[in-house]
């Protein structure tokens, strides 16, 4: 019996170890993901609101540069300077970080269960409606600017209303406006669709967003469940190894150590996942061809917000376990049978005064020769020739 506990509390203590540091890793990520708050934060203080608008307009213009040798000049000229600040006036930070955060509601809704659909809307023609405004006064501003045309020879192409050289006689603001709105439809920058919702994810199959993500949905709720569930295992496997010892102190003095040694190796992972993060993810380190610089900086600046705050959790979670072996160890000092300073002093003088042993009372009970006294000579018995006189 005896041996079958210590052959369990060699088992159970890297249990404890390993379910222990699992739970905090997957703490710290799960208490992060399943936040929809944190993800708010962490997209605001990046500044990737900032830049989406120049990251699209650099994708567009690259998009645009090959289809310029077909098609001219003519269309939306997105590298226009002008056109560029009449774009980023419609579409302001605020709202990408409305529609994001809305985006970020509908889906946590539909992982938690609350609903069976990822419902959300993107309502794109406010910002539309502005960008032809704007749009509409540069156009009006510049023609009316430019001299008025004296041959059909120098109108050119009147549909190009972008690059007029010369103001045509019957120009008309209402319907250079008109022909304002049928290229904001043409172009890439809102796309066909004037309100965006979650069926704009849906595959040619007709498969739903929900169907397509389903297993995350189910990965989500798995990791919400999972943390609690390994502590869980942690604390019964701990009460295991407690009283599988004989005594209350040596199962105290077991804990102290299992939980020292977790609460030390948590801190060293977090020591070494820091130093790989930060070199990684260094100034140097770049995205895509298709990322601006400044969006660039935005996502590294989320990720290490991501990974201050996953990484800080773990922080705490190894100093706790250290601090729950210290408390054992405390609880262990104070059970342990204490000596009184009398008793203490008198085995200290005992031992202080001890006598040498010599070498004969080295010698074991078993190997020294026990003398036997003489019976004849030491006899006490009177002389049998005195008797006889």
């Amino acid at each position: 019996m005896h041996v079958l506990k210590k052959i369990l509390i060699a088992f159970f203590a890297p249990l404890i170890a390993f379910t222990s540091i699992i739970g905090i890793i997957t703490f710290s990520i799960t208490r992060f993901a399943t936040s929809p708050d944190s993800v708010k934060s962490t997209l605001d203080q990046s500044g990737i609101y900032d830049n989406l608008v120049d990251n699209l307009l650099l994708n567009v213009t690259k998009d645009g540069a090959s289809e310029q040798g077909e098609k001219g000049n003519k269309g939306l000229p997105i590298d226009n300077p002008e056109v560029k600040t009449a774009i980023k006036n419609a579409l302001p930070p605020e709202f990408w970080q409305n529609a994001a955060e809305e985006i970020i509601d509908g889906v946590y809704v539909w992982l938690n269960g609350d609903s069976k659909v990822i419902a959300f809307n993107v309502d794109l023609r406010e910002p539309k409606q502005n960008l032809i405004n704007n749009l509409g006064d540069y156009v009006v501003q510049r023609t009316e600017a430019l001299p008025v045309c004296t041959s059909p020879e120098q109108i050119g192409d009147p549909d190009d209303i972008f690059n007029l050289a010369c103001k045509p006689p019957d120009f008309n603001a209402e319907e250079t406006k008109q022909k304002l709105i049928d290229e904001a439809n043409k172009s890439e920058i809102f796309g066909e669709d004037e309100v965006f919702t979650a069926t704009n994810f849906q595959s040619e199959n007709n498969e739903t967003i929900e169907e397509k993500f389903a297993p995350v949905q189910q990965g989500y709720t798995l990791g919400k469940r999972l943390p609690l569930l390994l502590f869980l295992t942690a604390v019964l496997l701990s009460i295991a190894v407690f009283f599988l010892h004989d005594t209350r102190l040596k199962g105290l003095r077991r804990l102290r150590s299992i939980y020292i040694s977790i609460g030390a190796s948590i801190l060293v992972f977090y020591i070494i996942a820091w130093l790989v993060f930060k070199k990684i993810s260094g100034p140097n380190l770049k995205i895509g061809d298709s990322t601006s610089p400044e969006l660039q900086k935005g996502v590294l600046q989320a990720a290490n917000n991501v990974f201050d705050t996953v990484f800080r959790n773990i922080f705490i979670g190894g100093v706790l376990f250290i601090t729950l072996g210290i408390i054992f160890w405390v609880i262990a000092k104070r059970l342990s049978p204490s000596v009184p300073k009398d008793q203490k002093r008198n085995n200290d003088n005992n031992l202080t005064n001890a006598p040498e042993v010599s070498d004969m009372d080295k010698v074991s009970p078993e190997n020294r020769e026990i003398e036997k006294p003489d019976t004849k000579e030491n006899s006490t018995e009177p002389d049998k020739t005195k008797n006889d006189n």
